[in-house]
């Protein structure tokens, strides 16, 4: 037996995609070619857009919504509480995809991507309130194609599975890629149990296989090994010429590499004083590796 409808039309014209948000915020495409907001009493017109968006969730009670365009997709901020819409399209989003936004421990993470190839680059900010002001914190290359992201935070930790790149973050939000294996294509589940971390990926030779990982902070590795400890300081960081080594003292024999996300050597050199100049590189994100005293040190740095 059938049940007959109860309720009642709220608009007439017909909402492309709807989106929600607690408190009764909704914002819809429409078929009049207009995004609208529609917060349970009364309906407010966004703009006009004759072109094709997306609508995803920000942070509170606020969206960014991308919008289509042959010369380059446009991106705004909509908060529902105050009804007003910022227009993003700037750094970080000239030239780059939205991927998805997160919080952890109060901070905003935003991910962007290069482009729609597989060996495009994730970039990883952290993003004020309100999304006015970005500080990059990492970059990954070689994501995949069919990038959806899912983040986990348990704490002050999490996990990060992004394409085809799984990372852990540790209480400093660094990110750290899990060697050796790649994500399974569709939005993965995150199970924790007791600090382990089950998910699905794809191992180079078995295939698609049910990992367990732990928390960056449970790692053993992270107490031994200087690929995943990274615990090189150098300051400033971000860094437009020079770089100062903070935690380390440095000898004679000292000899310094600093290489690209892909693993490329893009300087290498002993150490003269206690500082690199780095005016020469690329904006971008990098990892200095020290040989001092025969034990290697680690870290990322981010030049401006």
């Amino acid at each position: 037996m059938g049940y007959a409808f109860i309720g009642y039309i709220l608009f007439d014209f017909a909402p492309a995609v709807i989106y929600d948000k607690p408190l009764l915020n909704f914002i819809f495409k429409s078929s009049d070619d207009r995004v609208y907001h529609y917060n349970g009493n009364e309906l407010h017109t966004i703009f006009d857009s004759s072109t094709k968006c997306s609508i995803r969730p920000a942070v509170g009670q606020a969206f960014i919504i991308e919008v289509y365009n042959i010369a380059g997709n446009q991106f705004y901020y909509y908060d529902c509480l105050s009804k007003e819409l910022s227009d993003m399209s700037s750094e970080p989003f000239q030239g780059k995809r939205y991927v998805d936004v997160f919080t952890s421990k109060g901070d905003t993470i935003l991910l962007t991507k290069s482009g729609s190839n597989p060996k495009d680059i994730l970039y990883i900010y952290k993003v004020s309130e309100h999304f006015t002001s970005f500080e990059l914190i990492d970059e990954f290359q070689d994501i995949g194609r069919n990038v959806k992201a899912r983040f986990i935070s348990f704490g002050n930790e999490g996990i990060l599975y992004t394409g085809d790149v799984i990372s852990l973050m540790d209480e400093n939000l660094g990110f750290h890629p899990l060697k050796g294996i790649k994500g399974y294509y569709g939005h993965p589940e995150i199970i924790e149990r007791n600090g382990d971390l089950y998910f699905l990926a794809i191992d180079k030779i078995a295939g698609r296989q049910l990992f367990k990982t732990t928390l960056y902070s449970h790692r053993p590795d992270t107490k031994t090994n200087n690929e995943f400890n990274y615990n090189l300081k150098t300051i400033p960081n971000p860094s437009t010429d020079f770089i100062f080594i903070e935690n380390l003292k440095l000898n004679d024999d000292s000899f310094y590499i600093i290489t690209d996300i892909s693993g490329k050597t893009i300087m290498k050199n002993r150490f003269i004083k206690q500082s690199i100049n780095i005016s020469d590189l690329k904006s971008g994100v990098y990892i200095l590796s020290i040989l001092n005293d025969k034990k290697l040190f680690s870290g990322k740095f981010i030049k401006q």
